[in-house]
């Protein structure tokens, strides 16, 4: 117990000196970091610690992705850091907003097509087109990512 508690604290001092503008920790080591990276801009992250020393790290806003599962306190702050740092320099990308338009859309596409398939008796044939259509877009992404400079940070 004591080892645990010993771990969120270490965690979350090297997070607040990376920047955190508000740590907030739960029972059951369940951690929220936050990141003011503009005025009207927060970056938050859960993490929870569990007694067999995995930790999981979910990004909640702007909006949700799972980070990873790990054994590491390390390769948690490494992945956090560089989250922020690359929000950081997505803020001051004339497309940010329209990148949140997108991810937004994408996890209203995700809800609705969870929606159908746990809800309807949805043909064969539909779901077919349906994921034709969703491979047809990812292969757009892998297309546009490939014409794309990459980011160092």
């Amino acid at each position: 117990m004591f080892n645990d508690t010993f771990n969120d604290d270490m965690i979350n001092i090297v997070l607040r000196q990376a920047g955190a503008d508000s740590i907030k920790t739960h029972l059951a080591h369940i951690n929220i970091v936050t990141f003011q990276i503009a005025p009207d801009v927060k970056v938050t992250y859960v993490y929870e610690i569990k007694e067999n020393g995995e930790i999981y790290v979910e990004r909640t806003s702007p909006y949700p992705m799972l980070l990873g599962r790990m054994f590491d306190e390390s390769a948690l702050i490494d992945i956090v850091k560089d989250d922020v740092a690359s929000f950081r320099n997505a803020y001051h990308s004339k497309n940010y907003d329209t990148y949140l338009q997108l991810v937004k859309s994408h996890i209203r596409f995700q809800l609705a097509a969870e929606d159908l398939f746990l809800k309807h008796n949805v043909d064969a044939d539909d779901l077919d087109e349906l994921h034709s259509a969703y491979e047809r877009l990812h292969q757009q992404l892998e297309e546009v990512k490939s014409r794309s400079k990459k980011i160092e940070l």
